[in-house]
């Protein structure tokens, strides 16, 4: 079965371990144990409306239970900072990351590095370090060398593996890894790799936040699968562990001989009663990953209501051919599309002369072609043209940006387009203050971070230490770029984004996939201050009781993005006609 290389000790699995809050934060906390086959005890909440709940089929418990008990331990997430922690909860607390080490029972086992370049070499040292002696290392084809290190390079096939081996893959790249898995998948061996999940995947996708609803409403859960081998045994081990019953196998045809059935046959249930989790580890093309959520979305299961979920997230295309994002000294990254005179910018539109040009300012939420669902950004475009306006829009906006970013494009790249309309679809970006030890907001997180690294040991001035809530900022922002665009004969529409997050009271499974636990969250501040008599429309709270609206944390379903361009086009629309009747 495959496994991960790094893990906790035995003693520290021995404990009772806990994941603290239930938020987007932890549960990418717990998706690392999880993974890991490490049973947590429970989830510890501040918030008293939590307690006694139960998540992933463990309790939700209150902070003096778990300091009673002497043998557990509290994991927290990277956002957390344990100054802001209550001392007594502090000296429980780990960060997973300070309790990783080389899986222990490599020690009691006889181990080969598969793979004999400068990664097999890298994990050999680390195995020395930590004790673990190693018989030789593997590779599919003969090497010209007979070992390295006084180690015996051997050519798999004449590696005879029993069950008490044990075979650690030092490659790199997807494509051989997964040909070396298959190699390895017909031996009884234990199969080690690195870690494949990393923070920003999972924080990105809603895996286990699904399986819970699946669990939850007492759907019947299939796993999505190519093979009975593989990564199939490593997810079953983890749903088991924590109690996840599985209803069987699909595929997109049936496989009889593995007891996969055909995933259409599905359809002939109650669909409404069926959860699918994609086994993608093992697909390799993003086209045939694309190809697999739309056959879900076929017969009749739906990513905005959480259906299913895969590993990794899925954009609408391979995005990654299309766009190539590079290093921008102003903004810290930007987008190439293809036109090369206008980096950072994606046209949708002929850039007709004569078109109403409109340029849009804001986040991922506002990108197009990089999720599933079809951007509000391209449905406004369709919108406008089915009502025979010629439009060019100019999407300026870029993963992660934030507003102080959304100025800066315009300075130096909107004003030059001369949109008629400017365009900003913001705020979620703008939550947290993502530049720890600076208080002024307006900074840019890179420019404060290369300068930590090309002249650690020197001062920098980041401003005037001010202390201004996230919403204040924020809307501070905003009137600049509104009088920027005004300055630019440009009409500005500012467009405070729906944010699930700021909603007053999240259920614990929209806290799971919409909540950061981040100590310097302030979404409160945006839903605190923000209102519906001022310059921009306050559409925060757009999607509060709406179901099916997100496909994660905070990017919109198609459905979402649809009624996001219908209010968008309404008042570009409401404009034109008002200009017309000048």
């Amino acid at each position: 079965m495959i496994r991960l290389l790094y893990t906790l000790s035995e003693e520290i699995k021995k404990k009772k371990i806990y994941i603290w809050d239930v938020s987007k934060d932890s549960i990418t906390e717990f998706t690392k144990l999880a993974l890991r086959q490490i049973n947590i005890e429970g989830f510890v909440t501040q918030e008293e409306a939590y307690r006694n709940e139960r998540y992933m089929n463990r309790p939700v418990v209150g902070v003096q239970e778990v300091l009673q008990e002497i043998d557990a331990i509290i994991i927290l997430s990277q956002s957390c900072e344990r100054s802001k922690l209550p001392a007594d909860v502090s000296r429980k607390a780990f960060f997973i990351s300070e309790l990783l080490q080389i899986d222990e029972e490599l020690k009691e086992k006889t181990v080969y590095i598969y793979g004999a370049g400068a990664g097999g070499q890298d994990i050999y040292e680390q195995l020395k370090k930590a004790d673990v002696e190693i018989k030789g290392f593997c590779t599919t084809e003969k090497d010209t060398r007979n070992e390295i290190e006084n180690r015996v390079i051997y050519q798999i096939d004449a590696v005879e593996a029993g069950d008490n081996d044990a075979f650690i893959i030092s490659v790199f790249q997807e494509k051989m890894k997964q040909e070396i898995i298959d190699v390895l998948d017909t031996r009884s061996a234990d199969i080690y790799i690195r870690d494949f999940l990393f923070d920003y995947t999972i924080f990105r996708t809603a895996l286990f936040q699904s399986v819970h609803k699946a669990w939850y409403e007492k759907k019947k859960i299939y796993i999505y699968t190519r093979s009975q081998g593989g990564y199939l045994r490593f997810i079953k081990a983890a749903l088991e562990l924590y109690g996840i019953e599985i209803s069987g196998l699909v595929y997109k045809e049936g496989l009889t001989e593995l007891e996969i059935q055909d995933v259409y046959e599905l359809a002939y249930d109650n669909i409404q009663d069926v959860y699918v989790l994609v086994n993608d580890l093992d697909v390799l093309e993003r086209s045939e990953q694309i190809e697999i959520y739309d056959l879900l979305e076929s017969i009749g299961l739906s990513m905005s209501m959480f259906d299913y979920a895969g590993f990794y997230q899925v954009s609408t295309v391979d995005w990654r051919k299309q766009i190539r994002m590079v290093a921008d000294p102003l903004t810290g990254w930007s987008g190439e599309y293809g036109k090369e005179n206008l980096p950072g910018i994606h046209v949708i539109g002929d850039m007709n002369e004569d078109n109403i040009r409109i340029l849009v300012l804001g986040g991922s939420t506002s990108t197009d072609g990089m999720f599933r669902a079809t951007s509000w950004v391209r449905q406004l475009y369709r919108k406008l043209a089915s009502q025979g306006v010629a439009v060019t829009i100019y999407d300026c906006a870029g993963p992660g940006e934030e507003a102080l970013q959304e100025l800066l494009r315009l300075i130096r790249d909107g004003v030059h387009l001369r949109p008629q309309y400017v365009i900003g679809m913001s705020g979620v970006n703008n939550e947290t203050h993502r530049i720890k030890g600076v208080e002024n907001k307006a900074n840019l997180r890179h420019a404060v971070e290369w300068c930590k690294i090309l002249a650690p040991d020197a001062t920098y001035a980041c401003g005037i230490p001010i202390r201004e809530t996230a919403f204040d900022y924020w809307l501070r922002i905003q009137k600049i770029i509104k009088a920027v665009s005004e300055l630019n004969e440009s009409k500005f529409f500012c467009f405070l984004q729906p944010i699930k997050e700021a909603k007053e009271k999240l259920s614990i499974l929209e806290r799971s996939i919409h909540f950061t636990g981040d100590m310097d969250n302030e979404i409160a501040s945006f839903r605190l201050q923000a209102r519906q008599d001022d310059f921009y429309i306050n559409l925060l709270s757009l999607f509060d009781e709406k179901e099916g609206m997100f496909i994660d944390h905070c990017h919109y379903s198609e459905e979402g993005n649809r009624i996001l361009s219908e209010i968008v086009s309404r008042e570009i629309l409401k404009d034109l006609v008002a200009i017309q009747g000048k």
